[in-house]
């Protein structure tokens, strides 16, 4: 089912989001998380997040089980449908469209949360500089809604933070019919290929060194003369946008806060794990 329900979110031009995501998290819990250990949910095993996880183990002796996931979306529904106390690591756009759509019920089931300060991610938009189709564009802002007819942009895989952020940027722009969910691989295959507009991709960013995440550095790096990063004006979106944004090499990236979050009520506990991952 969740399988049919993926494929058509991928191939649909036009759809009602928000109720497909309420639907999903709040009501499919087929595949609710049953392990009794200490578990913390992450995304793939190969991300920032599961990274982290595996650095504090060893720090701090902690013997969480890190759990792949989609991502942030992902980590907060099979948080919720848990039978037993668990963690997870989430951006705060997502968690804060969550509480957007959520009841009080959903939001009670959250005992802890609680903002890593030595932890931020950046919003990544990759453009191929060569699509002369793209000419018009050079910001991601509010002059987008006169082009029509756009490729499609590619937001990530679904159920992940990239995908909810993309959502969050795309919506006011009025490009929702121009969403596809892919994963980086396919998307970048893509935007070489001139098939997509951009990708929209969120990932850590490193304020102390002044460092991208690396698979945006490496793609940059590996085809310099097709793909650029592009600038994203966060006063496009209102006031309630994130609006920290760092310069890197002269182009403004948004920030975006992450959180620890718990289903546990043991303060104490929650203490220690946020402790060791905000190392």
């Amino acid at each position: 089912m969740l399988n049919n329900v993926y494929y058509k979110m991928k191939i649909a031009k036009k759809i009602d989001f928000l109720k497909l995501i309420y639907f999903l998290l709040l009501f499919t819990s087929i595949d609710a998380y049953s392990q009794k250990e200490y578990s913390i949910f992450t995304a793939s095993s190969n991300g920032d997040y599961y990274s982290l996880v595996i650095k504090a183990n060893k720090k701090c002796n902690l013997h969480l089980k890190p759990v792949e996931t989609r991502g942030s979306l992902d980590n907060i529904k099979k948080l919720i449908h848990s039978k037993y106390p668990t963690y997870a690591i989430v951006q705060g756009d997502v968690l804060d469209f969550v509480k957007k759509i959520s009841n009080s019920d959903i939001k009670n089931k959250i005992k802890y949360v609680k903002k890593l300060q030595n932890y931020t991610e950046a919003i990544y938009v990759i453009r191929n500089k060569t699509d002369k189709s793209y000419h018009k564009l050079t910001k991601l802002n509010n002059n987008i809604k006169k082009i029509k007819n756009i490729k499609p942009i590619s937001i990530g895989r679904f159920g992940s933070g990239s995908s909810i952020t993309g959502y969050n940027l795309l919506t006011p722009l009025e490009l929702n019919p121009n969403i596809v969910y892919m994963e980086k691989d396919e998307a970048l295959n893509s935007l070489l290929n001139k098939k997509i507009l951009m990708i929209v991709y969120v990932a850590k960013y490193n304020k102390k060194n002044n460092k991208i995440a690396k698979w945006v550095s490496n793609i940059i790096a590996q085809f310099p003369q097709y793909l650029e990063l592009m600038e994203i004006d966060p006063l496009s979106y209102g006031k309630n946008f994130y609006q920290q944004t760092v310069s890197y090499k002269n182009t403004k990236l948004i920030l975006i806060p992450t959180y620890f979050i718990s289903t546990d009520s043991d303060s104490k506990k929650n203490m220690e794990i946020y402790q060791c991952l905000n190392y």
